[in-house]
């Protein structure tokens, strides 16, 4: 045989598998039907944009007195130069 009857032979074989693909999508399409005419949606779920909000501004306002006691607890910096914080001041040279 030659190249061009190997040739014609897998053309002849990818156009049968082309055929055999074409016909299993057809079948698998005509299963697929809308029975629920799509609607719009009454108000947006997502994002939570005031629930979001309320919950960072909760947790911010409340950062600083629960975290200031257990900062201290912990031995922070209830005295700067125990804790070898050098404490810079700004003079203005006139």
């Amino acid at each position: 045989m030659t190249d061009v009857t190997y040739a014609q032979e897998y053309y002849l074989t990818a156009l049968a598998s082309l055929d055999a693909a074409n016909a299993l999508a057809q079948r698998k399409t005509r299963h697929l039907a809308v029975h629920i005419p799509p609607t719009l949606a009454d108000a947006a779920v997502l994002p939570r944009r005031w629930s979001i909000l309320g919950t960072s501004v909760f947790s911010f306002a409340l950062r600083g007195p629960l975290a200031s006691p257990c900062f201290m607890a912990l031995g922070g910096m209830s005295d700067p130069a125990k804790a070898g914080v050098k404490i810079f001041s700004i003079q203005r040279h006139l």
